[in-house]
């Protein structure tokens, strides 16, 4: 058994695009079409199902069950963001994990990953749900991953408006993914649009060998060079963003 993953992919009718990530509600009049990653055998479940398959979680509340740490307030915090939470901002995560490891900083930095809504145009508003809240990492990305000795544990979550205020440095993996957080704070009030700007920079600034690159691909419907690239990006931009720790952490502390 799986938890019903919506990636666009529905029977005529059911108000779903069948480009990469839906942009509309899917209807509960019809049946939804559940899939796992291409080339996964995939299923079709009745709309009574899916309640119980897709999550409807207001974002901005944190809920007991939630797989992700809390933050220490002591700690200098980081937040990875892309659009589904289940590769690339995995994959951020669990690199700066392992770099700050390396270099005797995990006690210092705290690290986490989360989605903006994967698909869904008002997952940030009252009552707003998220594809794929719950879900593990793409198993693909973790394969990829696990190759380069890289372990990736994280579960699907959106973006809440406390990640905004508990985290200092906040990096999307694409321009949408920013401009996604921006327009989810406009939207929760005038002082989290503050904590946006002062806080939200994209990865790709941080890359060093791919400085001519500004975004780190979707992966999701490429083959397997693609979550190759993904990992060649990150690996740069994530070295790149632990080389600037030092002064960061200094300047959280005064």
């Amino acid at each position: 058994m799986f938890v019903a993953r919506v990636r666009g992919v529905a029977p005529l009718g059911c108000g779903l695009s069948t480009r990469r990530h839906t942009h509309q509600r899917p209807s509960t009049s019809c049946r939804l079409r559940v899939h796992r990653a291409p080339g996964v055998t995939s299923t079709v479940l009745g709309a009574s199902a899916r309640a119980a398959t897709v999550v409807r979680r207001m974002p901005w509340r944190a809920t007991s069950g939630d797989s992700h740490q809390s933050h220490s307030g002591d700690k200098y915090g980081i937040l990875t963001v892309c659009l589904g939470n289940l590769c690339r901002s995995p994959t951020a995560e669990a690199l700066l994990k392992k770099l700050l490891e390396e270099r005797g900083l995990a006690e210092r930095v705290f690290v986490d990953s989360c989605g903006t809504g994967g698909g869904n145009p008002d997952w940030y508003v009252e009552n707003g749900w998220s594809y794929h809240e719950g879900d593990a990492a793409d198993p693909r990305m973790v394969a990829a991953a696990a190759k380069r000795g890289v372990k990736i544990s994280s579960t699907s979550r959106p973006l809440r408006p406390d990640d905004l205020e508990r985290f200092d440095l906040i990096v999307g993996m694409d321009d949408s993914n920013v401009r996604e957080i921006r327009r989810a704070a406009v939207h929760w009030g005038e002082r989290y649009q503050r904590l946006a700007d002062q806080k939200v920079h994209l990865v790709t600034e941080y890359c060093r060998k791919f400085q001519n690159v500004r975004s780190v691909p979707d992966p999701w419907y490429g083959g397997a060079g693609g979550f190759e690239r993904v990992l060649d990006l990150l690996e740069d931009a994530c070295v790149g963003l632990v080389e600037t720790l030092p002064a960061s952490l200094k300047e959280a502390r005064r």
